[in-house]
């Protein structure tokens, strides 16, 4: 006993229709999927390009900047901190980093160094237990 399948597309012309569109439907489909693909390419391509953009300007301020930081006394990060603090709130550590996205441990170095070369106060002792 033969037991091949074949779609009797001549016998019933309207599953040749249906074929058709389903092969179409699947080309139109790897079409889509090829398009997508040179889209993310082509978009993978635009952000490096955006990344070395910002990169590339990035260090250039820095590399502006940092010399007149030097002059004044500032390190890097204090100049956020500054301006977190210039509207006179009196802030906690961990409000500082959380604010700056900036580690605890480093605020805290930063905030030490700050308070060193005289640029911020910490509040006394007794001030702080009443903001906490």
């Amino acid at each position: 006993m033969n037991k091949s399948f074949r779609v009797p597309s001549a016998d019933r012309p309207e599953i040749g229709k249906k074929l058709f569109l389903i092969r179409l439907t699947m080309e139109s489909d790897h079409i889509r999927m090829l398009i997508v693909r040179i889209l993310i390419i082509i978009r993978e391509a635009f952000s490096m390009q955006l990344y070395m953009a910002l990169s590339r300007t990035f260090h250039a301020q820095k590399n502006r900047f940092r010399p007149g930081m030097a002059q004044i006394g500032l390190s890097s990060g204090q100049p956020k901190i500054l301006e977190y603090l210039s509207p006179g709130n009196c802030s906690m550590q961990k409000d500082i980093a959380a604010a700056l996205d900036i580690e605890p441990a480093t605020v805290s170095q930063i905030l030490n160094n700050m308070v060193q070369s005289g640029l911020i106060r910490r509040p006394s002792a007794e001030a702080r237990k009443r903001a906490e």
